[in-house]
């Protein structure tokens, strides 16, 4: 078997060294020159300074000179790139060069009267011969054959067989074998270096090519270690910010300068009934992406077998047409001023069911994005599941001691440490108002229908003054009917307002629990920061004190 393998990786070599032999011209060229220039200095000598036999007219070895010199100035133009290498033309002269010099060799040799400087010529001519190429097997027995035969025809034709044809048989012979064996061990030569050289260049493209691939997968560790401080720093800001969209705002953040071609960007989560909701968006208005209704079913992720695979979608505006519709397209897209060429999009999931996706785009090209940007995409997309679910495990855990079971309010503890970090980042001292909202006729209700209705009458009150406020609200219930409201950056006269408005919203909204209809009543009393004083504790008494005497007079406004 091993014997097999040799054989068929030493005809491999055979070939490729063949091969090569076969198109490298430049080794013939420059011995090609110095063929010429041997055979012009030996004809020019014997012309100038030698007797030549008086049957051989001097005009005609003169212009067999001028032919040598033609020869000559083809191999110099050809060794000095003046004309075109690979011409049909050239080629072959190249390759017939050996066979011509063989030529030319026997009509200088045959010049010269003694048989002695024949045979010197002859050796000469065949060492010379033996460098012009590096012959593969074949070749070099046929031009050495050749240049043999060649030179005893020409001997014959001039001497026939005189007493000098076996000492010149036997010179020619031996010059013959000579100049072959050192055309083998020219030829094993090369074979070998060839073989190393080659190995050599396979070594040293394996070697690259180990170093080209060690190179980017450092690369690649480089952007992994990137990934993974970015989603150790998002994990921190989990445990200090209760928003999961202000997390996703923040995740988005990080994709984006992470991605080399990222221009803009939004996430989706999935909402009830399907629904699609944008939850974060860069080079997006918010605002303007959620007036359009998306369903899970518009995505082009519910077009894909494998939902959870990086894709790149190329001009995306058509494929919404195709897939949303004009109308919802033309909604999407109608605040922007140019819309995507490739979006790099990628699916993520919670507790193994389809979550959302987080889409990047580019305006430049439909091709901005590689292979290696879906990679990290796909990097971050199972990065940001990790996230979601630290999120929720870290919001089951802490939900109690930030949220009021029933009310779903800020619980007493938690209200006060939002109302003391406002105060502490209030650097300009703007008005902060503190209001104390006390439910009226709860124990009525109560004693009526039970405390059941009792809890609901909590419920919609806490739900109702929610629905009326902003996110930047601070809305906490500080214990049974009494609430905590607190407005950062308004002063007393638009809390009296806001507060007006939680009114207005209760008359047209009564509650409503089995035999139980009832508009919702409450006390209030406003404290403002820095006014009223700096202290929490101080702001919270005067508005509680506030709220009893609003309670006791029933109005409010003038007793504010």
């Amino acid at each position: 078997m091993n014997k097999k393998i040799e054989v068929i990786k030493k005809s491999k070599d055979n070939m490729r060294v063949k091969d090569s032999i076969k198109t490298n011209y430049e080794y013939a060229i420059n011995f090609g020159l110095i063929g010429s220039v041997f055979l012009i200095i030996i004809s020019t000598f014997s012309y100038a300074f030698l007797t030549l036999p008086i049957s051989f007219n001097k005009v005609y070895y003169f212009i067999f000179i001028l032919v040598l010199i033609a020869f000559f100035t083809l191999s110099l133009l050809i060794y000095n790139n003046n004309v075109n290498r690979e011409s049909r033309f050239i080629i072959k002269y190249v390759k017939l060069y050996p066979y011509i010099y063989v030529l030319f060799s026997v009509i200088s040799a045959y010049t010269y009267i003694s048989s002695i400087n024949q045979l010197i010529v002859y050796l000469v001519a065949m060492l010379l011969l033996s460098g012009l190429e590096i012959y593969y097997y074949k070749k070099r027995i046929f031009i050495f054959a050749f240049a043999f035969i060649i030179y005893l025809f020409g001997y014959l034709v001039k001497n026939g067989f005189d007493a000098e044809w076996p000492r010149h048989l036997g010179g020619i012979t031996l010059s013959s074998i000579i100049s072959y064996i050192i055309a083998t061990i020219h030829y094993k030569m090369y074979y070998h270096q060839k073989i190393i050289i080659d190995d050599l260049n396979i070594s040293k493209n394996k070697t690259l090519k180990t170093i080209n691939t060690l190179e980017q997968r450092n690369e690649e560790l480089k952007q992994s270690h990137k990934i993974t401080a970015t989603m150790l720093k998002l994990t921190q800001e989990v445990l200090k910010n209760d928003n999961i969209a202000d997390i996703l705002r923040l995740v988005l953040d990080e994709t984006m300068e992470l991605i080399p071609n990222a221009q803009a960007g939004s996430i989706l989560i999935l909402k009830e009934n399907h629904k699609m909701k944008y939850v974060a968006a860069r080079g997006y208005s918010l605002e303007n992406l959620n007036k359009i209704d998306l369903y899970y079913e518009d995505l082009y992720q519910a077009t894909l077998k494998d939902k959870f695979e990086p894709t790149v979608i190329k001009n995306v505006k058509v494929f919404d047409t195709i897939h949303v519709g004009k109308q919802k397209t033309e909604h999407l897209w109608s605040d922007v001023k140019e819309v995507a060429k490739a979006c790099l999009t990628c699916s993520f999931r919670f507790e193994g069911e389809f979550y959302g996706s987080i889409n990047i785009d580019n305006f430049d090209s439909v091709d901005a994005y590689t292979e290696y940007d879906k990679y990290l995409l796909k990097q971050l997309a199972q990065e940001l599941e990790i996230i979601i679910s630290i999120y929720s495990l870290y919001e089951k855990a802490l939900r109690p001691t930030k949220y009021d079971e029933l009310t779903q309010a800020y619980t007493r503890r938690y209200c006060m440490k939002l109302l003391g970090k406002t105060i502490e980042e209030n650097n300009n001292n703007s008005p902060i108002s503190v209001c104390t909202l006390d439910i009226d006729s709860l124990k009525e209700i109560n004693d009526e229908f039970g405390h059941d209705i009792g809890d609901k009458y909590l419920a919609f009150f806490s739900s109702s003054v929610q629905k009326s406020l902003n996110s930047e609200n601070i809305f906490g219930r500080i214990g049974g009917d009494e609430f905590l409201l607190i407005f950062d950056g308004i002063d007393y006269e638009q809390a009296v307002k806001q507060i007006d408005l939680i009114r207005q919203y209760f008359k047209k909204n009564k509650f409503i629990a089995g035999k139980c209809k009832k508009e919702v009543l409450f006390s209030v009393g406003i404290a403002t920061y820095p006014m009223d004083g700096k202290d929490i504790f101080k702001l919270i008494k005067i508005s509680d004190n506030k709220m009893y005497e609003n309670k006791r007079t029933k109005h409010w406004k003038t007793n504010n």
